[in-house]
């Protein structure tokens, strides 16, 4: 993401009630998919700069989302979804390779279900690739997924890039599109304006407003004589003066002073 998008992206466009609506929707889609007798929620989001550090260590990015599992996250995430107690076991080096394996994939199913989510089609079939730090340069979202008794099973990651893009695809694209330019050499030619004449202001009531009928006389603020004051478009800032001058059938301004 380029320096000018980090520099224009505001702190609520990071972290906002939408993101973390569809991140809830998201997770609690996974949890019933891994969990026969537990519930999983999304907790802690929090914004994310791009010159600091991520707190959790071991990074996993596909595409667009990125998740980290520590070792007892590891182990909590896997053995919810065995319905076992890892901790408590002897565990072989096959063991542990397994119940990590096993977490991984939970957790790159929940990273691709964010993803879809947030509308930013990513590739199931991509194989994570493991990365630092995902909000490096940018920054983004973080937040965590805790289970029973408000364990954490696991860190997620949104970087900035793929929230932009989720912000902008969430914009109508007819308010995206805008009118085009004109062409430059039309600046140069005649164009038409509607000019306004005041003659002067009067403040009624509305009662008095209401009761006037042909015939009746409204005080100016100034005499006609004095001609009228012309502003383009609506009454605004004068920018000129005009006589009123008589006509064969109406009535004319000839442009006094400026």
């Amino acid at each position: 993401m380029s320096p000018g998008v980090r520099e224009w992206l505001p702190p609520g466009a990071i972290d906002c009630a939408a993101v973390r609506r569809l991140a809830a929707d998201a997770v609690g889609a996974w949890s019933p998919k891994w969990f026969a007798r537990a519930e999983a929620r999304p907790v802690a989001f929090a914004a994310r700069p791009g010159a600091a550090g991520c707190c959790a260590p071991g990074w996993r990015v596909g595409h667009a989302v990125g998740t980290a599992l520590s070792a007892s996250e590891t182990l909590g995430l896997a053995g919810l979804a065995l319905g076992a107690e890892p901790e408590r076991l002897v565990l072989s080096e096959t063991d542990r390779d397994v119940i990590g394996r096993l977490a991984e994939s939970m957790a790159d199913d929940l990273a691709v279900a964010i993803e879809f989510a947030l509308g930013l089609d990513p590739d199931a079939a991509a194989a994570a690739a493991p990365a630092a730090d995902p909000f490096h340069g940018g920054g983004g979202l973080q937040f965590g997924v805790a289970g029973p008794g408000d364990r954490m099973l696991l860190q997620v990651a949104i970087p900035a890039a793929s929230l932009v893009r989720f912000r902008k695809g969430a914009i109508p694209s007819a308010a995206r599109r805008g009118a085009p330019l004109a062409r430059m050499d039309r600046a140069f030619e005649a164009t038409p304006v509607r000019v306004a004449a005041g003659l002067g202001k009067a403040d009624l009531p509305l009662g008095a407003l209401a009761s006037l009928a042909a015939g009746d006389v409204i005080i100016f603020d100034r005499a006609i004589g004095d001609g009228a004051l012309l502003s383009l478009g609506s009454p605004g800032r004068p920018f000129a003066r005009g006589a009123i001058m008589p006509g064969d059938a109406a009535i004319s301004l000839l442009l006094s002073s400026q």
